[in-house]
């Protein structure tokens, strides 16, 4: 926490060394050694003409209604207030966001600071360095090869796309060739895993599962200490990304062929979800129930994020009244075999979409589908391992992407639907997505009101159900989460 406050202290440091930097940013100019008081006057306006100070801010009041004691639940405030600082010079752009709510005061004071970047124009070249999120895809705020950025799911799938996605250490270079083309590069010296909620109705369920059996185990087995030691210490884990063994580089080229937008990409990282080895675990399970012999083995899960080439393409076009999109991937890992049960196989992804503007009054409407197939699936149900030379194991239901149905396939198909009344400052809109092989459904309606001066009254909720098995649902432990919502919200 104190490593994170000093980070903190010393971005804002950087940042107000940057702005008193560009401030002199009429340096070399005719007033150069004529009446200071002139040239102060005239630089500070050349500063202020071009530094812009925005903000955000929320207030909102959630109720849950799906549960077992729906009626019991009281109003859950929800407050957020994002600040924003930007300057524009004639070669530079500095930019910063910062973010207050719960999630980040409470548990995460790192992502306070949710953006910082500089920009260095220098002829077809722009230079970045900051803390940033990066999109990289032509998708519509749903991806299958935006790899940089890690989600933060504190709130499940509520705020916008880049509102979930936890900004990242970044040295970024675009080139602009005069021929037509643009190329990108990224590289990071260390990475930021997804995040969850630490409490609440939104903190996902294997993580509750987890902690459950770490507490469970000891207890049971309650004679070695040292078992005991370790459950106090579930947060240890999770392993620190803070290394250059972390780090992240890529390449994006985009450019078009006719009407067509073409984009080809390369990321060099990891996983942003923990797989786990359990191999302790299995045998710490077998130990709590008298084979003693596998004690040296027992310990709890070793968790690691895996390492991830992906190799994506991506296309955007026109066609009448329809704007199409499309996204493909290829994630390679080390299980190129598929038989390593604590690492994930390699999968292939993409994207399917269109938008397009109906003739129903202001109506407009968004579809787009989403896949990913895990290869080499055979090898999940094949594999086995032997603990301690006495314990053959099927890894089974252990593999990392084991999955019970024997479906290792997951779709979904995404709708929004849009409309706008009173000269754009009513705004209705619902979405729903809808998981195939889970047959998950999740239905998010909203209806906004511009008032006047930046200030917006907000009805909105969230219908989340499972139409097949629930324990097989992607969303399980998140079933009854269903809400209404009431806010207000001003802008400047």
């Amino acid at each position: 926490m104190i490593a994170t406050k000093k980070l903190f202290a010393a971005a804002l440091a950087c940042a107000a060394l940057a702005a008193n930097i560009f401030a002199q940013d009429d340096w070399g100019n005719d007033d150069w050694g004529g009446d200071s008081s002139a040239s102060t006057e005239s630089s500070e306006k050349s500063f202020w003409d071009k530094f812009k100070i925005n903000g955000d801010a929320t207030l909102a009041g959630r109720v849950y209604f799906d549960g077992e004691n729906a009626e019991k639940t009281t109003v859950t405030p929800i407050a957020r207030l994002k600040l924003g600082f930007d300057y524009e010079g004639d070669s530079t752009k500095f930019s910063s966001k910062l973010r207050f709510d719960e999630q980040t005061l409470r548990y995460d004071n790192e992502m306070i600071l949710d953006e910082f970047n500089a920009d260095l124009f220098v002829g077809d070249w722009v230079l970045s360095a900051g803390k940033m999120k990066v999109v990289w895809g032509k998708g519509d705020k749903l991806h299958v090869l935006d790899n940089f950025n890690s989600n933060n799911y504190y709130d499940f799938l509520i705020p916008d796309y880049l509102d979930r996605r936890n900004s990242e250490y970044m040295f970024r270079a675009q080139y602009n060739c005069p021929l037509g083309f643009r190329v990108e590069g990224i590289y990071t010296p260390i990475m930021h895993g997804e995040t969850y909620a630490q409490k609440g109705p939104w903190v996902p369920y294997s993580v509750n599962e987890l902690k459950s059996k770490i507490k469970l185990y000891p207890l049971t087995i309650n004679n070695y200490g040292s078992l005991m030691d370790a459950a106090s210490k579930q947060d240890d884990l999770y392993p620190n990304t803070y290394s250059l063994d972390y780090g992240q580089f890529g390449g994006y080229v985009n450019f078009s062929i006719g009407i067509v937008d073409l984009g080809v990409s390369y990321y060099n990282g990891r996983y942003k979800q923990v797989s786990a080895d359990k191999t302790g675990l299995i045998a710490l399970g077998a130990v709590a129930q008298g084979a003693s012999a596998l004690l040296p083995y027992a310990s709890f899960p070793t968790l690691s994020y895996d390492k991830l080439q992906s190799f994506g393409l991506d296309a955007q076009t026109a066609l009448g009244p329809f704007t199409l999109r499309g996204e493909f991937v290829y994630n390679l890992t080390k299980d190129t075999k598929g038989n390593d049960p604590w690492t994930r196989n390699n999968s292939i992804g993409y994207l399917l979409g269109f938008d397009v503007g109906l003739p129903i009054h202001n109506l407009t409407l968004n579809v787009q589908a989403i896949g990913n197939v895990v290869l080499k699936k055979d090898e999940i149900l094949d594999g086995k391992i032997v603990i301690g030379g006495i314990l053959p194991v099927s890894t089974k239901t252990y593999d990392v992407d084991y999955d019970p149905t024997g479906c290792y396939t997951n779709h979904k198909i995404v709708v929004q639907l849009q409309d706008k009344f009173y000269y754009d400052k009513v705004t209705a809109t619902i979405k729903a997505i809808y998981g195939i092989e889970r047959a998950d459904l999740i239905l998010m309606p909203e209806v906004s009101f511009k008032v006047r001066d930046g200030w917006k009254a907000t009805a909105s909720g969230l219908v989340i159900h499972n139409f097949g098995t629930e324990e097989h649902s992607e969303f399980y432990g998140w079933l009854n989460n269903s809400f209404i919502q009431l806010a207000v919200n001003y802008t400047f």
